[in-house]
């Protein structure tokens, strides 16, 4: 009888693995049938996990803003000393439509910017961070736009 419930001990131990929700997506540029991108998200703790099979380092992942309807986040790039691109991503979970758009910012109107998303982070839990750096950087003229087509993928990279 001990050893029946080590066992059944055991088999319970193991069938309590959870697994986390992941999102893979094939992504091709509307206007560049040749530019791709793919996209994994782990959506239980909203974070963009890889793209273009490259991981993101840990910690560093941009925080995602998840409904039904769509996923958001916006990336941000150093230019060197006098210039950074901001990356704003809206994602339609119903038509998979992709788009993205970047703004350049010198660095006093990234300051700004950043000191901006900091009061109203300070104010707030997390919920919402992405929606108000958007609503940030909607004030801004944005510089380029992309639209790309996304699937579903199936294969882990």
């Amino acid at each position: 009888m001990k050893k029946l419930s080590l066992y059944v001990f055991l088999v319970l131990m193991f069938c309590n693995v959870g697994f986390a929700e992941e999102l893979i997506l094939n992504c091709v540029d509307l206007e560049d049938k040749t530019q791709q991108t793919t996209l994994i998200f782990n959506l239980e703790e909203k974070k963009l996990i890889s793209k273009n099979h490259i991981k993101m380092p840990k910690g560093l992942e941009p925080p995602l803003e998840v409904s039904d309807t769509s996923i958001a986040w916006v990336e941000n790039q150093k230019m060197g000393e006098k210039t950074s691109v901001f990356f704003a991503h809206i994602l339609n979970r119903i038509s998979g439509r992709l788009n993205v758009k970047s703004y350049m910012l010198k660095p006093k109107e990234h300051n700004k910017l950043m000191d901006d998303f900091d009061d109203k982070l300070s104010k707030k839990e997390n919920e919402g961070i992405v929606v108000e750096l958007m609503r940030l950087l909607a004030l801004k003229e944005f510089l380029l736009g992309f639209d790309y087509d996304c699937k579903k993928g199936s294969q882990q990279f």
